[in-house]
């Protein structure tokens, strides 16, 4: 349901402007995921088996899914506007 929603909002958020749009640079793209990473870090408990770690910056977000050995399950990075 989760990523039907994620889909949906993608979507509904595209113009044919950004589906014109050049795509970014491998250069572009490393830089924001290493400044992406600098961001104030949170962690919470969501279960006897996981947790969510968040890095948050004013331009930026991270969230990882992690297990009870810490290994990442999923990460997820966000672009602020």
């Amino acid at each position: 349901k989760m990523l039907k929603a994620a889909a949906v909002e993608a979507v509904s958020e595209s113009t044919v402007a950004s589906a014109n749009a050049p795509a970014p640079k491998p250069s572009a793209i490393r830089g924001f995921i290493t400044e992406a990473e600098k961001g104030e870090v949170k962690q919470r408990t969501t279960s006897g088996k996981s947790k969510v770690v968040t890095r948050d910056s004013d331009d930026s977000a991270v969230y990882e899914s992690r297990d009870t050995a810490d290994a990442v399950i999923h990460r997820n990075y966000i672009k602020k506007n």
